[in-house]
């Protein structure tokens, strides 16, 4: 029998490098609607900034859903491919606050993170299908593991951001990420060893029957799209995007007081917003 480690490692390598890749992207939610000023950035362009990535995404998510399934034996270099266009979008964020240098990295980050999502979720189903793992178990456990990225990019943002700088903010999550890379295209690969020297290949091989497979109705999809639209428009749309600045222009300014000490509101931003993606780091598991 294998061990639980065997059974997770192609899972927890590829969580990994979407948490990595994840540090860039929260905080840029985290730090750019409290610091635009100081970047000398407007309102209205931190709004066009945070939401280029997933306009791109409308456009990109599709496509590379296609080439993955028309060629599934590079699914892992398309992994490895994403986290390096990641590193090439913190980079941009590292090197200059122009708005439309940001806006360029933000929209690479949209088609960065169309690969990385899909092959990350194509090694998850590897698993799955592999009979190793049951599916609730594998993607509740690939979420806790890639949502940690979020949580640390999202607490350690503002005190970085704080402490040294914009730029070396993203200096630093760049060089991580960049040492990452390669783990994208092993992770995919350790998952498609298990699938294929599983006991349960052959099944997996054979033609669906007819009315078997994916069995939700036309409305029920589309009633889970509306959920998923409606919670992601509210949470990251709205919440997540709005919440560093409301703290600093409507409650608090540049410091938040605590009583006895006070932070800058980038800091505090970072917690509030931190809490929220630790609680799903710590429920993902368990609900899966």
């Amino acid at each position: 029998m294998s061990s639980w480690w065997e059974v997770r490692a192609g899972i927890t390598m590829a969580a990994t490098s979407v948490a990595v890749s994840l540090l860039s992207d929260m905080s840029m939610y985290s730090v750019l609607p409290t610091a635009f000023a100081e970047l000398g950035l407007e309102k209205w362009q931190v709004g066009l900034i945070l939401s280029s990535n997933r306009w791109v995404r409308l456009v990109t998510n599709y496509p590379v859903g296609l080439l993955s399934e028309h060629w599934p034996e590079h699914v892992g270099m398309f992994f490895s491919g994403g986290l390096a266009l990641g590193c090439v979008c913190s980079a941009c964020y590292a090197l200059s606050h122009a708005f439309w240098v940001l806006m360029v990295g933000r929209c690479l980050w949209g088609v960065a993170w169309s690969l990385i999502r899909n092959s990350a979720l194509l090694s998850v189903r590897n698993v799955v299908k592999s009979g190793a793992v049951a599916a609730g178990e594998a993607t509740g456990y690939y979420d806790g593991v890639s949502r940690l990225g979020a949580v640390m990019g999202l607490f350690a943002a503002g005190p970085i951001y704080d402490s040294l700088s914009f730029s070396w903010l993203f200096a630093i999550w760049g060089t991580i990420a960049f040492v990452a890379i390669p783990l994208g295209k092993v992770a995919h690969s350790l998952t498609l060893r298990q699938l294929r020297n599983s006991t349960f290949q052959e099944e997996a091989r054979q033609p669906r029957e007819a009315g078997k497979g994916c069995t939700s109705l036309p409305q029920q999809r589309v009633a889970l799209l509306g959920i998923s639209f409606v919670g992601g428009c509210v949470s990251r749309g709205l919440i997540i995007s709005c919440m560093g600045m409301i703290l600093k222009e409507e409650m608090f300014g540049d410091k938040v007081d605590l009583g006895a000490f006070s932070v800058p509101v980038a800091t505090f931003n970072s917690i509030v917003l931190g809490c929220r993606w630790g609680v799903e780091v710590l429920g993902a598991p368990m609900f899966g």
